[in-house]
């Protein structure tokens, strides 16, 4: 979301640039509503979505280096829990 939103702001520059009259909504959207209130542990997790954990680093490796392409600095390495994200929608 982080990525898809510099992404977002950089094509409200342009259009806004060349005079467009853009409105942005916001809705929240939680990825994983059934994720249990006090997270999972990740690499558990990410081995049950992704098939292992190696194409889990690849996908996170990924992510990084879009990341740094939009000027985000990301270290998914360090996350040890993948965590329940309601009260950060509320």
């Amino acid at each position: 979301c982080y990525i898809g939103k510099r992404h977002l702001e950089r094509a409200l520059d342009i259009l806004v640039a060349n005079r467009c009259s853009i409105a942005v909504a916001w809705h929240p959207f939680q990825l994983n509503p059934d994720m249990p209130p006090e997270g999972v542990e990740r690499e558990k997790y990410r081995i049950a979505k992704f098939g292992s954990l190696e194409r889990s680093r690849q996908l996170d490796q990924r992510i990084t280096e879009t990341a740094a392409s939009v000027g985000l600095e990301f270290h998914l390495e360090k996350l040890t829990r993948t965590p329940n994200t309601l009260n950060a929608h509320r």
